[in-house]
């Protein structure tokens, strides 16, 4: 039978399974039984059996040629070398793919680690947030020492003007509603109105925006008119009053302010400054 040989391939690619030429496989039967037939003719000749005959005959070579014995060991170590070679680059990779997984490893570990960390303090947040909301319930009247009937009419007058909200984007009522219902119906009102500012046309909303700042200005302008007149009329009433109030005279003399105590100015003798600076120059330029 012949045996398939294993070709080194390139890194990363399966390894070529072939069978091998059919010369190196008759010179590896030749090798055998060369081997064979030198081991039996060895132990005839221990044994003293070795018949004149057989010892005349020539015994038939495989090889012809020294060379050819060469080879065929020359091929065989060339194809053990190339999969020496083969195994160590296999093992490298082998060992890069370790590497590899032990950073991902590594870096998943710490990115779960942080995930868990932020987990946590958004929980202790959570906690400490609806601990908040407990005491503000608990004491939400209680600071300014307020009565419970006190507490009840404040909360109906809270959800009289939530009810009113209510009628004016929703309509009207139906069947006893709490506050916080109305207020989830108004959140979700206003919802459905901002998907359809979405999906409307930019044109009709350009026009709308328009005369929504039409409208603002126009209130802005009234309210300034107002506080005008609100003023002017509080001046009006101002004077008024002042002309309507008893004038009182003053008596007695009238008090004078009290003039500033004279500088007194700082004068040098510029006589002696001369003769002092004129020393000088003799003393610098004739001594």
């Amino acid at each position: 039978m012949r045996r398939l040989s294993i070709k080194p391939t390139r890194r990363g690619t399966l390894p070529d399974l072939s069978l091998p030429p059919p010369r190196k496989s008759i010179i590896a039967m030749r090798t055998l039984s060369a081997i064979r037939r030198f081991k039996r003719s060895s132990i005839s000749l221990d044994k003293g059996q070795t018949d004149d005959s057989e010892s005349e005959e020539e015994l038939e070579l495989y090889f012809t040629a020294p060379k050819q014995l060469l080879d065929a060991f020359v091929d065989l170590e060339d194809q053990n070398i190339s999969l020496t070679k083969y195994a160590q680059e296999l093992d490298e990779d082998l060992k890069a793919l370790r590497r590899k997984n032990q950073r991902k490893q590594k870096t998943e570990e710490r990115k779960i680690s942080i995930l868990k960390e932020q987990v946590e303090s958004l929980t202790e947040a959570c906690v400490r947030k609806e601990k908040k909301v407990k005491k503000l319930k608990a004491g939400m009247f209680s600071l300014d020492g307020s009565k419970p009937d006190t507490q009840a009419a404040m909360l109906q007058t809270i959800k009289e003007k939530i009810a009113e909200v209510y009628k004016a984007c929703i309509g009207e009522i139906q069947g006893p509603f709490d506050a916080m219902n109305m207020l989830a119906g108004i959140e979700h009102c206003f919802e459905e109105i901002l998907e359809k500012f979405e999906l409307m046309p930019p044109d009709i909303l350009e026009v709308a925006e328009k005369r929504k700042l039409r409208e603002q200005k126009k209130r802005a302008h009234v309210e300034k008119l107002k506080k005008e007149e609100l003023y002017h009329e509080q001046r009006r009433l101002y004077t008024l009053q002042r002309a309507l109030a008893d004038t009182k005279r003053k008596e007695g003399r009238k008090l004078m302010i009290r003039s500033d105590p004279p500088s007194i100015k700082k004068t040098t003798n510029y006589n002696e400054e001369m003769i002092r600076r004129m020393q000088e120059e003799e003393k610098y330029f004739f001594t």
